[in-house]
């Protein structure tokens, strides 16, 4: 069993969440589980968590949640990625800033999420799925409705403190992400 790290909050014990942890699935870009992702699990540094417990209250009064796919990613999940990235030949996916040797995910500063319907339970249409490596995913490669959604998160996001990522439409980081300690426990049940 993962023992979390005295700095970080389990994400899960927030209202309104849904976790899609599909790094411990092989329902990512890899198409196998990724190496420190043994349990379905989703953590981050307190001082995120306690910006997403509050915008998770604001965003019931409009009947939206937290769609959650990846928050805290132990280090050896970035090296394993950057590995496969590699040694397939889709170092592209480095060039482009879609993977970083030195991800703040690593220090449980970074978070990937949007936003569903606390009603239906769909996720808000953003144009591309989580980890679409491709210009549409730039934050602002889109228009009309798709574009408002993008807007709402990234506003939103922003308000509560976070600062987005321009070339990930779902990627936040807390303003101090760099400064937090590199941290690799890996999630395990």
């Amino acid at each position: 069993m993962s023992s979390i790290p005295k700095s970080f909050v389990d994400l899960s014990t927030l209202p309104n969440v849904c976790l899609d942890i599909r790094y411990a699935l092989d329902t990512n870009f890899m198409g196998r589980k990724v190496k420190g992702y043994d349990a379905p699990l989703c953590w981050m540094h307190k001082d995120g968590a306690v910006k997403l417990h509050q915008l998770a209250i604001r965003l019931k009064v409009i009947g939206l949640g937290l769609h959650i796919w990846d928050a805290y990613r132990p280090r050896r999940a970035t090296t394993d990625m950057i590995e496969w990235s590699e040694e397939t030949g889709n170092d592209w996916l480095i060039e482009q800033g879609y993977l970083v040797r030195d991800s703040r995910h690593n220090r449980g500063g970074a978070i990937d999420l949007s936003f569903y319907n606390l009603e239906t339970g769909e996720l808000l249409n953003m144009g591309t799925d989580w980890d679409f490596f491709g210009v549409e995913s730039h934050a602002f490669e889109i228009s009309g409705p798709v574009l408002d959604n993008r807007l709402l998160l990234r506003s939103s996001m922003q308000e509560s403190g976070f600062v987005p990522y321009d070339v990930e439409w779902w990627h936040f980081e807390l303003p101090n992400a760099t400064e937090l300690p590199v941290v690799d426990v890996p999630y395990t049940r």
